[in-house]
């Protein structure tokens, strides 16, 4: 009778230790699964939020300084730039939204002001940034960022809109 109670406390302890060891294996392969979906969630967040924040920033800044004759295309260093212009007590100032060295950009600065693209701020990491006039007001930009997500937008100045 003794030998039959020590088999059923070892086949005990034998189911008990097996089903440990499933948990623990189900366990680890819920956390290997978890872990992966996060990182895929966290990677196409980082892709679209550098695009989104970059076409976010241009319509802002256009929208900002939507003032008739204000915003217009221009070439910067070796890019094309929105070059938008304001006045602060009687100065004519410019800021520059252009692409350098795999940013882009942005400078503000006197009219008269000679610097080079090297001055800007760094915005956000880009591959490629294209502007081009469809209309008199109307423009088209193209970004390309780091993770080679493009973008197309067509913007219009509301106040060109308005002179006719």
């Amino acid at each position: 009778m003794r030998k039959h109670i020590e088999n059923r406390h070892i086949v005990d302890t034998l189911f008990v230790l097996t089903l440990f060891a499933v948990f623990a294996i189900c366990s680890m392969l819920l956390i290997a699964f978890g872990a992966n979906i996060y990182q895929k969630t966290i990677n196409n967040y980082e892709e679209h939020f550098n695009i989104s924040t970059s076409v976010a920033y241009i319509n802002e800044k256009i929208r900002q300084n939507d003032d008739s004759g204000a915003i217009e295309l221009s070439s910067f260093g070796s890019s094309d730039a929105f070059r938008i212009t304001s006045y602060y007590n009687d100065v004519k100032y410019y800021t520059y939204i252009y692409m350098d060295d795999g940013y882009l950009k942005e400078l503000y600065a006197k009219s008269e002001s000679k610097l080079s693209p090297k001055a800007g701020k760094k915005l956000l990491p880009i591959n490629s940034f294209d502007i081009s006039v469809i209309d008199n007001g109307l423009f088209t930009y193209t970004i390309t960022d780091m993770y080679d997500s493009t973008m197309t937008v067509n913007i219009t100045s509301k106040c060109d809109d308005l002179k006719e």
